[in-house]
């Protein structure tokens, strides 16, 4: 109870931004082909993205805002992001919002960073030392923070954030994690952290918090969801509320879509628009989607087809990917099969002879697949030498679980395998994909 009798001295609530991760020198990736009327937007989601978090810090009249790591490498950004940085500043000066800064060691690039003309409201925290920094309204001081930038022989560490035994939230303002996953924390109120592509809590108590508010924009498929900066609300007794805001430009997503035996190309499509609807439903920002198809039925169907499934991702970046916003399949995907069933292999066929090699070689005794003898003799990269070798058996399960979908699809000819193939070969015969 002494920390809350602490905080209760001060009286005072306040509310602080943080966010982290704004890689202002990155673009979006993970993309095969960009569309020519999403291209400019693609290019400037990141920009976009931390616009909307300087229009939330102004919304929500926070009294400063803190940047935990990696807001931009200043020697391969260009002129053109720096100059954004410091309009975004001058904006929050305007407003009488502090910037406070623990620099990860891409913002210290060749410590350019401290040599930028940056406004007075903007602190960045050095990398030698933890700073203490009262921070006050007007002549009223309402919280304690501390802070340290990266430094290439000191790693961080939470014992250096030691909590002072005086009135008032404290802060800790790290560009990373450190040591915090295993370290005791010194009982400070806030550990502000960065080094994080999405937010999460280490710890989380009415009066404790350790966040990280991940990126404001997720940069490849693999971010999919919301991606958020955190406001963080301080009342007179202490307690600690977060709220993630929305900021990314563009959002990435996956989505499943459950299949049986007897779908056909037409009750895919009805499938596919069904879903699409319920996706835009309340959706401000474009959506870049990868489509999984799954089922216990998947490979009886036309969409096992690598032509069917081009015609459908056609369909829907024509139909829904010139919308506002926009619905932009990336690709459509069927999910490779956890095991090769007897049924399958079963087949008097060059794809049932296939099957069962597959099927063979994914038994646990098997040695790594090596793929490199049947290439000719180039000069690839290492790592693609190292995948084509396959000593990780990971990477080995999901190379023949590919390999049976690609089966399925190149080798069948016009029926499908297993129970289902006279019904595949009516649906074939008789369905087809109508505009």
């Amino acid at each position: 109870m002494a920390e809350r009798r602490e905080v209760l001295m001060t009286g005072q609530s306040f509310r602080f931004l943080h966010t982290s991760g704004f890689r202002l020198e990155s673009t979006l990736t993970g993309l095969a082909e960009v569309p020519d009327h999403l291209r400019d937007l693609l290019v400037n989601a990141p920009f976009q993205a931390v616009e909307h978090v300087t229009e939330a810090a102004i919304r929500e009249d926070v009294d400063f805002v803190l940047l935990t790591g990696d807001i931009v490498d200043p020697t391969c950004s260009g002129p053109a992001a720096l100059a954004f940085l410091q309009r975004l500043c001058e904006q929050l000066k305007t407003r009488k919002i502090a910037v406070y800064w623990a620099a990860s060691r891409l913002d210290l690039a060749n410590d350019f960073l401290r040599q930028l003309q940056l406004p007075d409201n903007v602190r960045i925290f050095p990398s030698d030392h933890v700073e203490r920094v009262t921070h006050f309204r007007g002549q009223s001081p309402i919280c304690t923070l501390f802070g340290r930038s990266w430094h290439e022989k000191r790693p961080l560490r939470a014992a250096e954030f030691v909590r002072e035994n005086q009135e008032g939230f404290q802060i800790a303002v790290l560009y990373g994690r450190g040591d915090l996953d295993t370290a005791p924390r010194a009982g400070l109120h806030y550990w502000a952290l960065g080094d994080s592509a999405t937010a999460s809590d280490l710890a989380s108590t009415k009066t404790h918090v350790v966040h990280s508010p991940g990126r404001p924009q997720g940069f490849d498929p693999g971010a999919v969801g919301p991606h958020t900066c955190s406001l963080v609300g301080v009342d007179g007794e202490g307690e600690i509320r977060v709220r993630r805001i929305e900021t990314d430009a563009v959002r990435w997503h996956e989505e499943r879509l459950l299949v049986d035996g007897s779908s056909s190309l037409r009750d895919a499509r009805q499938s596919f628009r069904s879903h699409v609807e319920r996706l835009l439903v309340g959706q401000r920002q474009p959506l870049l989607v990868k489509w999984l198809v799954t089922g216990s039925g998947r490979f009886d169907t036309p969409l096992v087809r690598a032509k069917e499934r081009e015609e459908i991702l056609d369909w829907l970046r024509n139909d829904y990917g010139h919308r506002t916003p926009a619905l932009w399949s990336l690709q459509l995907n069927v999910e490779p099969p956890e095991a090769i069933t007897d049924d399958w292999c079963d087949d008097d066929s060059i794809l049932g002879d296939y099957l069962r090699t597959i099927r063979g070689q994914m038994q646990p005794d098997q040695p790594p697949l090596d793929l490199s003898g049947y290439l000719p003799q180039l000069a690839l990269p290492q790592e693609v030498l190292h995948d084509l070798v396959g000593n990780d058996p990971q990477v080995s399960a999901a190379t023949l679980r590919e390999s049976a979908v690609w089966g399925f699809d190149l080798l069948r000819g016009d029926e499908a395998p297993g129970r289902n193939k006279a019904q595949y070969s009516s649906h074939a015969d008789v369905e087809g994909v109508t505009t």
